[in-house]
């Protein structure tokens, strides 16, 4: 018999400083139990195995921490929902790329049993984690003499190095993950006296210069600048995954409006002031933001599969910047919270959203992003739709402005980058307009 897979969350525990919930990643058939790559969430397609808390010949017993993964969102802990010895492991540390439901690792009932390995052979191949070298461009097949007893590929670096001094790759002492051999590392192996330069006996590649074989300078050192290659996170390959995706199939137009905020900045300051309780900019613009998509309820809306599909609430996305990549959390309702309870949802969720801790339910969804770069000094830009949304608005930085009559009034621009299959120029003037009425009377919000 075979179980059904499990993905029920349990209790939390921090991954390398990030929320983990346990999930149940165990199937039986027969006397071998599978272990899978879960799928957290709607947009995971893959996701990287960080670390193995177990090893071959473990007893593992149900609940037990198994494994820790990378999603495209947070790091997760993994535990079983079996009990027996971990028999093989399948996907090692540090593996990109495994597709959901992966097989990764077979438990048996007992200790010496044999795995039915028949279970791994129909998972789907991942793909090894990016070293380095790995991540840059393929090398060229290498000639005999650069690739003798080397059991690792070389970098087109490396492999250039060991080709021009005409040296054994598998000489060369390897610091790099996994024992590939680094660029630094055939330096320091060439030392201060490098052999005479190995002349090529066959003819250069098309469109290859004759600089390539050009003697390096008297003082052996190579004129090539240092650099370090840094793997690119799940998360922001996912991000970009999704933002070439949204440039590439959503109609994007823009509309930018100027908004006086002087009334704003004053009530502001003195409502701070008479409270004592403080409160940003950014939150009346999602109060502001909220009601306007209320007014002009068009621009409230998801596009699927090419269609309008309206929304009955109003729940506002705001863009927070954290050292894994950019994530959205929610203000449900926002049309029908007050700015201080907004001030004080947003500071609560951009707290955990940076700490790695939000549920999905709180990031995926909403109706409508704010994403504001005017706070770093930023006057204006355009930002790209999050889809199924259909509209993100762009706040830039405050700005003096004199008028005709000498006064000075501090304005901030605003630009609205809507799907075109959803909202007309039409609509999207309305929801400015609104938008800017909204934010120029701050008592009608405050």
């Amino acid at each position: 018999c075979v179980r059904g897979w499990g993905t029920a969350a349990r209790a939390a525990r921090p991954v390398a400083g990030a929320h983990a919930r346990r999930l149940h990643v165990t199937a039986r058939s027969q006397d071998t139990y599978v272990v899978s790559m879960p799928a957290l969430s709607p947009t995971m397609t893959t996701g990287t195995l960080i670390q193995w808390h177990k090893a071959v010949g473990d007893t593992v017993s149900s609940g037990d921490l198994l494994f820790d993964i990378e999603t495209d969102k947070a790091n997760m802990a993994v535990e079983s929902t079996e009990d027996g010895i971990l028999a093989k492991i399948l996907v090692d540390d540090g593996t990109s790329d495994v597709p959901i439901m992966t097989v990764v690792g077979l438990l048996v009932d007992d200790e010496g049993e044999e795995p039915d390995m028949s279970l791994a052979a129909s998972a789907p191949a991942p793909e090894a984690a990016p070293t380095p070298d790995a991540l840059m461009p393929a090398a060229p097949t290498p000639s005999p003499t650069a690739s003798a007893g080397s059991a690792k590929p070389l970098s087109p670096a490396v492999l250039a190095l060991v080709n021009l001094y005409g040296l054994d790759s598998s000489a060369i002492p390897a610091t790099g993950p996994k024992g590939h051999v680094l660029k630094g590392d055939v330096l320091a192996f060439l030392g201060d006296t490098p052999p005479p330069v190995v002349k090529a006996s066959s003819p250069l590649p098309t469109g290859a210069t004759a600089t390539a074989a050009a003697p390096t300078p008297a003082s052996g050192e190579v004129a090539e600048p240092e650099y370090v290659d840094i793997p690119v996170t799940t998360m922001r390959r996912v991000i970009a995954d999704r933002l070439t995706e949204s440039k590439t199939t959503i109609p994007h137009a823009y509309t930018q409006i100027d908004v006086d905020v002087t009334e704003l900045l004053a009530l502001r300051k003195q409502l701070i002031e008479e409270t004592g309780v403080k409160f940003s900019v950014n939150d009346v613009i999602v109060k502001a933001s909220a009601l306007a998509l209320r007014t002009v309820p068009t621009a409230n809306a998801h596009c699927v599969d090419g269609e309008a599909v309206p929304l009955t609430t109003v729940d506002i996305a705001i863009a927070v910047a954290t050292d894994a990549g950019l994530i959205t959390p929610i203000v449900p309702a926002a049309d029908g919270q007050s700015v201080f309870n907004i001030s004080s949802t947003v500071k609560e969720l951009a707290g955990r959203a940076r700490s790695g801790t939000l549920m999905p339910h709180e990031y995926q969804g909403g109706s409508f992003t704010i994403s504001n770069l005017g706070m770093m000094g930023i006057s204006s830009f355009s930002a790209v739709i999050n889809p199924p949304q259909a509209c993100i608005l762009a706040v830039g930085a405050n700005r003096p402005k004199v008028l005709p009559d000498h006064s000075i009034r501090q304005v901030t621009r605003f630009t609205l980058s809507s799907d075109a299959r959803v909202c007309d120029d039409e609509t999207s003037i309305k929801w400015l307009n609104s938008f800017k009425m909204f934010m120029e009377n701050p008592r009608t919000i405050l």
